[in-house]
């Protein structure tokens, strides 16, 4: 593990914050760019309220939705079976809902020393792959 990751909190160690917030369509490649890099199994699932909005004199009704929550799992099985769940932090903004974060599921109450260390490396491994993503760099 880096020298510089022993000396963040669990809360940093497991929440990547993006350079600038995304759109549900582009969590969607993000979340494909990381798959194809790590070699990992990413399911996840997008949560849309819709709505109906009533006509107005002379006008029609509008219909919208927005995708509200989207949550899913890393899955890597090379050597060991490793599963990672995670949730997009969600802006809501005047332009609708963006996103700006990606976030481990930990159990509460763990200390940092007490993550499995292969699901820190494979957190680690994740950051780096959307950092790549960002800067449009490619891995490896």
């Amino acid at each position: 593990m880096p020298e510089q990751n022993k000396q963040l909190s669990l809360e940093e160690r497991t929440t990547i914050s993006f350079p600038h917030t995304i759109i549900p369509r582009e969590v969607g490649a993000l979340l494909d760019y990381v798959s194809k890099e790590l070699k990992c199994d990413v399911r996840y699932q997008e949560e849309v309220n819709h709505s109906i909005q009533a006509s107005r004199e002379n006008s029609p009704q509008v219909h919208s939705q927005e995708v509200v929550k989207i949550e899913g799992q890393m899955i890597i099985t090379h050597l060991e079976l490793i599963l990672l769940s995670f949730n997009l932090i969600r802006n809501i903004t005047d332009r609708g809902s963006r996103y700006s974060g990606l976030k481990f599921f930990m159990i509460p109450g763990y200390d940092l020393d007490e993550i499995n260390p292969s699901e820190l490396n494979l957190m680690d491994y994740v950051r780096q792959s959307i950092d790549a993503y960002f800067n449009g760099n490619k891995l490896g």
